[in-house]
């Protein structure tokens, strides 16, 4: 899956953006980077960027979605720190359906990773920091956000 932003593809001389599994054309010629995000932000504020339906939700996505913000908003450590864990546990679990995640899930992981010791409360850390702010995002819903 490709993340909501501009890239550009030499093939064609042509900047391009992948909204709801099309690919939509932004700006010809790779001079014109800026007139490209111009038109990727333009149609993120008509509403032409959707986050996936919550039931339908891999954990991968959560993760990458999560990522991509911490990119933007941490620093660069943190946002390593975050995807060194991250990506670990989408090894494992990056397939299921994002709401099937139990704690069991998480143990498991864990438990593979013996040799942590001490790392192992940053693991969880890294794991409950990503789905709070998904939900608090909006990407998931669960029981209790309902309410």
């Amino acid at each position: 899956m490709r993340t909501h932003k501009p890239w550009y593809r030499a093939s064609h001389d042509w900047w391009y953006v992948e909204i709801n599994g099309k690919q939509e054309k932004l700006a010809k010629g790779r001079e014109n980077e800026k007139a490209a995000y111009d038109a990727f932000y333009k149609l993120m504020a008509s509403g032409g960027v959707k986050q996936p339906a919550p039931a339908t939700v891999r954990v991968a996505t959560v993760c990458n979605l999560f990522l991509e913000h911490s990119q933007k908003y941490h620093a660069s450590d943190t946002y390593r720190w975050y995807k060194d864990y991250l990506q670990d546990f989408c090894e494992s679990y990056g397939t299921i359906n994002a709401l099937e995640l139990k704690p069991l899930h998480v143990t498991r992981w864990l438990d593979a990773h013996a040799s942590w010791k001490g790392s192992r409360r940053n693991a969880v850390i890294a794991i409950k920091r990503t789905f709070n702010w998904a939900e608090s995002e909006g990407t998931l819903r669960t029981a209790q956000s309902r309410r």
